[in-house]
């Protein structure tokens, strides 16, 4: 399966020449969604090292939130 985010123009028509090269004598099946980044393993763990650092600074000063209300705040 191969995988194209349409970001601008030039994948555009990549997409359009890979449809029109394909194989009609076979089915197949396209479905669409809108493109959503995802951070990389690292970037998460930097997010939650610093969503830990926030809950314990705020329960500091007499907060009371979990590393989990944080995240969702």
């Amino acid at each position: 399966m191969q995988k194209i985010v349409v970001a601008n123009e030039a994948t555009r028509r990549q997409l359009l020449t890979y449809i029109e090269k394909l194989d009609v004598s076979k089915p197949v099946e396209f479905s669409f969604k809108p493109f959503k980044a995802r951070r990389s393993l690292s970037a998460n763990n930097l997010y939650w090292q610093w969503i830990t650092i926030m809950t314990t600074h705020f329960n500091s000063k007499g907060a009371k939130y979990t590393t989990e209300l944080m995240h969702d705040a």
